[in-house]
């Protein structure tokens, strides 16, 4: 009678450890896979300071643009593509704000104006450009919206 307890009660440790190890093997394969996502996201926001950074050349492209026309203006446009094109391949892309409903997570009211094109609430102008890379925002778009 005691070998038989002694059998089961070897039997049911066996099952704890077993339950545990599996337990832990769950628990290992998550941390991997969470510890792979969080290496995959580092790189692909590392390099996002350095792209903040170009954002205010960019904005100065644009302003070079609107000011100068003909062969001056073809090579400044010319640029400013190319550097878009760059930001684009690094998964920076612009949030849209005219016409659109302000989105607090998206865009900063800097003003207030009258608008006969746009309802009330609705963005009219963008003072400054904002800019999302792979979907997170790297600077909101500051706009000005219609009374």
């Amino acid at each position: 009678m005691t070998e038989e307890k002694t059998i089961e009660e070897y039997q049911k440790e066996a099952e704890e450890y077993l339950n545990g190890w599996k337990r832990a093997k769950a628990d290992f394969l998550n941390y991997q896979k969470q510890t792979e996502k969080d290496k995959a996201e580092w790189a692909m926001f590392s390099n996002a300071s350095c792209v903040k950074a170009m954002l205010s050349i960019l904005d100065s492209l644009e302003g070079a643009v609107v000011q100068f026309t003909g062969d001056h203006g073809h090579g400044i446009v010319k640029i400013r593509d190319q550097m878009i094109d760059v930001l684009r391949s690094m998964g920076v892309e612009t949030i849209k704000s005219t016409g659109e409903p302000v989105n607090p997570e998206f865009h900063e009211v800097v003003a207030m104006e009258k608008s006969d094109e746009h309802a009330s609430g609705l963005i009219t102008k963008e003072a400054q450009r904002g800019y999302t890379m792979h979907g997170k925002v790297l600077r909101v778009a500051k706009v000005i919206v219609a009374e």
